[in-house]
């Protein structure tokens, strides 16, 4: 189990902070602590999620951010373990995501516009790339401590040139002999691996429906992109706000986002679907 403290950033984009402030006394740990800024126009908002916050779980330390607006909440970021963020339904805040997205190395939690309900399943979409480890990972330590099972989906491509039914087989039998390690670490966590055809956005909306718990990684630019678009994917997450979904950095942030080639120890943490 894990006991030390993590920082977390809680940005607040909007005048309506109870559901986010609900996800948050949820996905915080008690030895967290949690910062609280974004949007120099809710400071009011901003004070009343940390009082909020503080009655929900008077175990933490709050703090209200001196200082606020996307500068500040990305300068925070940095240095955290964890970030929550409400789903962004304006422009301007889907622009901070991929700010965000482009230079964190920690996980985002992207909550859903209504109160969680408990986690009964555990849905990883993977890769198939370098990522997938630290995707498991998190998705076998969420489901042991939910007393759940995962879902492991990926998508596959049938080759062009035929023989798509031997290929299959084939593919599946990679899938779960790639699995099967992860088993040994968790034998009391059943999992269930599922190939599906087409692209990874295909797979994401087969994978998403149902689940209590989404992981996944998407791909970010470069710290140095002047002007960092949302990957195609973190889009069709964002469109079913159905879920909650955990966001690991992808390809272009897979080095930084790993400490000695291992997934970093704060990258778990508990998002549940909510109704």
């Amino acid at each position: 189990m894990d006991t030390a403290g993590r920082q977390v950033v809680l940005g607040i984009s909007g005048p309506d902070v109870a559901h986010l402030i609900d996800w948050a006394a949820l996905l915080v740990r008690p030895a967290d602590t949690v910062y609280i800024t974004y949007a120099s126009e809710l400071e009011p908002a901003i004070r009343l999620a940390g009082a909020r916050l503080r009655r929900h779980r008077p175990d933490l330390a709050v703090f209200e951010g001196s200082t606020s607006g996307p500068a500040a909440l990305i300068d925070a970021a940095r240095g955290a373990d964890l970030v929550i963020l409400a789903t962004p339904h304006l422009d301007r805040d889907r622009a901070v995501l991929a700010r965000l997205l482009a230079e964190v190395d920690c996980p985002v939690a992207v909550t859903a516009p209504a109160r969680p309900v408990p986690v009964r399943s555990v849905t990883v979409i993977l890769r198939g790339d370098q990522d997938d480890d630290a995707l498991v990972e998190m998705a076998y330590a969420q489901a042991s401590r939910y007393d759940c099972g995962v879902l492991a989906v990926k998508s596959w491509q049938p080759p062009p040139d035929g023989g798509a039914y031997y290929a299959e087989i084939a593919e599946q039998k990679e899938l779960d002999s790639y699995l099967a390690g992860w088993q040994e670490r968790f034998p009391d966590v059943g999992i269930a691996a599922e190939l599906r055809v087409g692209e990874l956005i295909r797979a994401l909306d087969d994978g998403a429906s149902g689940a209590d718990l989404l992981i996944l990684a998407v791909s970010r630019p470069g710290p140095t992109s002047l002007d960092p678009v949302l990957d195609p994917v973190l889009d069709a997450v964002l469109a079913d706000r159905s879920h909650s979904t955990v966001l690991i950095p992808g390809p272009a942030g897979s080095q930084r986002a790993l400490l000695n080639g291992r997934p970093r120890a704060e990258a778990r943490l508990d998002v549940v679907r909510s109704r």
